[in-house]
């Protein structure tokens, strides 16, 4: 299955900068390392190296090889949304749910690490930002 190779892809990056090209600031950098996530995974989908949770949502929901869904399991992308929140966070976030966590870039480092559990991403970015909480699948 295709979120089984996403999930194996992200878990074997764990620790690692999967976008020293810092084409966005460590700080905001979960889309261009998602993005090098997948392109790495399934590099015959040719994925653009993207830098904004916008655009992210935008390429997702015309893209025919991801599917929106509403129930995630390990491999599928979780998005929040830059400006759809209540502003008391001013970014959203992107990253892979993994079987007890989720992967994504860490700010403060730039690796790719497994830095949220699923409640704890509900926690901040629904409950304190008021963020709709997404999932896309690899189809």
């Amino acid at each position: 299955m295709n979120r089984e190779i996403l999930y194996k892809t992200a878990k074997d990056a764990i620790g690692e900068d999967v976008s020293p090209q810092d084409f966005a600031p460590d700080e905001l950098g979960c889309v261009e390392s998602l993005s090098r996530i997948i392109q790495r995974a399934f590099p015959e989908l040719r994925f653009p190296t993207m830098l904004s949770t916008r655009e992210l949502h935008a390429y997702l929901q015309t893209s025919l090889s991801f599917d929106l869904i509403s129930e995630p399991q390990y491999g599928d992308i979780i998005l929040s949304v830059t400006g759809t929140g209540n502003g008391r966070i001013s970014n959203g976030h992107t990253g892979i749910v993994g079987k007890t966590w989720i992967m994504s870039n860490d700010s403060r480092t730039g690796a790719w690490e497994a830095n949220y559990q699923l409640a704890s991403w509900k926690r901040y970015y629904e409950g304190k930002g008021n963020f709709p909480t997404l999932f896309y699948r690899v189809v």
